[in-house]
């Protein structure tokens, strides 16, 4: 028996021993997640979106956020294709997220930002910390090299605040702060953090000048017009 193996073994087991115990000792009762299943669906069975139920659930959502989160023809489709094609991706991300999002939830509490933008690390990097994309973005939060430098973090060998929970988290705090300080809209706030105030703005204009975000979609890069959409699923969805 190779020792160090077994050692390290060893750890893995009481470290996860470890993480199952907080789990049921905090607001996520239990990391087993099919006890949200309180339907009793079938494993295999995808059940059929009510759309007037959708609309009346998501504009309770809205009603309590300071985001527009009512429903529309385009986040419709977003939740179904999560609840269709990404059930087992929505298991991981609820398993993690009471490792990450009470952190979130205060910090962004403490500089006065909506705690519905802790979502927006779920489509960037599933809740992993150390999430690196083809493009070098890295961490929670997903910050580019010249972005983090620019924001003041520390980037490099041994440190890198990118892959700090609470750093990070504090410098995506300050930009969407500066996002909603330019455009007043979350929204376009949140478009914003995928494509660049630039490009935001370039989208407004060649729209008209329009300030709904829904109308201003089409103008937006590609990616973008599916960011949004896909952030309010998942707000809906988690």
């Amino acid at each position: 028996v190779d020792l160090e193996t077994l050692a390290l073994d060893t750890a893995l087991s009481d470290h996860e021993t470890d993480w199952l115990d907080w789990l049921d000792a905090h607001y996520c009762s239990s990391s087993d997640t099919a006890l949200l299943n309180i339907r009793d669906f079938a494993e295999d069975e995808v059940p059929a979106l009510d759309t007037v139920e959708l609309v009346n659930r998501m504009a309770l959502l809205s009603a309590a956020s300071p985001m527009d989160l009512d429903w529309n023809p385009v986040v419709h489709s977003r939740i179904r294709f999560y609840a269709s094609k990404r059930r087992q991706h929505l298991g991981k991300m609820l398993g993690r997220a009471p490792a990450y999002f009470p952190i979130f939830e205060e910090i962004l509490d403490k500089n006065g930002l909506p705690t519905e933008l802790k979502y927006i690390s779920v489509i960037e990097s599933n809740l992993n910390p150390s999430a690196v994309s083809w493009c070098g973005a890295t961490g929670l939060w997903q910050f580019m090299p010249y972005t983090g430098k620019l924001m003041g973090m520390r980037i490099g060998y041994p440190c890198d605040d990118r892959k700090s929970i609470v750093a990070s988290t504090q410098k995506a705090c300050e930009y969407f702060a500066n996002s909603q300080s330019i455009f007043n809209n979350w929204l376009f706030s949140i478009a914003s953090y995928n494509c660049g105030p630039g490009n935001v703005q370039k989208a407004i204009r060649r729209s008209g000048g329009r300030t709904n975000f829904w109308e201003a979609l089409p103008f937006l890069p590609k990616e973008t017009q599916n960011y949004v959409p896909k952030f309010i699923a998942v707000a809906y969805v988690l």
